[in-house]
């Protein structure tokens, strides 16, 4: 009967020693996971506040942008005079109306 006593009291103390180093173990990781959060919240409030920036330089600049590419209106009514040279013409070269098809061989 004693000798199961001294099993069963050095078996349980080998558990709790065990327990013990697992807890310390288990406390420096939750350490070093709490610290990386806090180094990535850091960076986002970081990349946070340069995108409010950016987007204030953007609003900022869009109104002068805005004001400098003022393009004059399109007259669709334009007439274009092109010689056709010798172009290749589908149908009457010498017809009122010439539609043109332009194209860029590379």
């Amino acid at each position: 009967m004693f000798k199961k006593a001294k099993i069963i009291i050095i078996c349980s103390g080998l558990y709790l020693t065990g327990i013990a180093y697992a807890n310390t173990d288990l406390n420096e990781k939750l350490d070093r996971l709490l610290d990386n959060q806090k180094v990535i919240l850091t960076r986002l409030q970081k990349l946070e506040k340069n995108q409010i920036e950016l987007s204030k330089k953007v609003n900022s600049n869009s109104g002068a942008a805005n004001k400098k590419n003022n393009r004059p209106q399109v007259d669709y009514n334009k007439e274009y005079k092109v010689p056709v040279g010798n172009s290749i013409v589908l149908g009457n070269p010498n017809a009122k109306v010439t539609i043109i098809k332009w194209t860029d061989f590379q």
